[in-house]
C-alpha cells in the first residue's frame, strides 16, 4: 500500500521531540512516560485516515521495551557506560533485527559518546538490503536533548 508518510521516520522524530515529565530513577520511569507521550499521538493523513499507534510494553527478556505497530522495536537505555552494556544492547538489537523489526533506540541520561558511536559502528553490520540498494530493515540511534538534560 503506498503511502504518503514514513511511520518509522516520523516516530523517530517524535521521540527526538519527547521531553519527559520528570527526572526518572531507572528507564522504566522514562520508559512509561514515552508510551504515554506515543499513545497520544495520532499518525497518518488525509488519505489514509488517522489513527493511534498500538503500543506494547515489554513482557519478558527478549521482548522490546515498546513494541509499536508490531513492526518498530523501541529500545529505551539511560546511563549507557559500560561495554558491558553496549554488548547487551547490541545483542538485543540483532534480535529484534533478525525477528524483522526496524529497531529504535532511545538513549536517555548520560550516555558516554564513544559508547555511542561503538553502538552505531555495530548497528551498521545489522542493516541489510534488498537488490536495488534500499535497506530492508531500518535502526536509528536517538538521543532525545531534553531526556539527557534533566539529568
Amino acid at each position: 500500500m503506498f503511502s504518503f508518510w514514513d511511520k518509522f521516520s516520523t516516530i523517530c522524530n517524535l521521540i527526538y521531540k519527547w521531553s519527559p515529565k520528570k527526572r526518572y530513577r531507572s528507564e522504566k520511569g522514562y520508559r512509561k512516560d514515552l508510551k504515554e507521550y506515543l499513545s497520544k499521538v495520532r499518525l497518518g493523513n488525509i488519505l489514509t485516515g488517522y489513527s493511534s499507534l498500538n503500543i506494547t510494553c515489554e513482557q519478558g527478556r527478549t521482548r522490546p521495551d515498546l513494541l509499536i505497530d508490531d513492526k518498530i522495536a523501541v529500545e529505551l537505555k539511560m546511563n549507557l557506560r559500560s561495554k558491558t552494556q553496549v554488548d547487551r544492547l547490541i545483542g538485543q538489537i540483532s534480535h529484534y533485527v533478525y525477528k524483522g523489526y526496524d529497531v529504535i533506540v532511545v538513549l536517555v541520561g548520560k550516555t558516554k559518546e564513544d559508547k555511542k558511536r561503538d553502538i552505531i559502528r555495530a548497528i551498521n553490520s545489522f542493516i541489510r538490503y534488498n537488490g536495488f540498494g534500499t535497506p530492508i530493515n531500518r535502526i536509528k540511534v536517538i538521543t532525545p536533548p531534553k531526556a539527557c538534560s534533566l539529568m
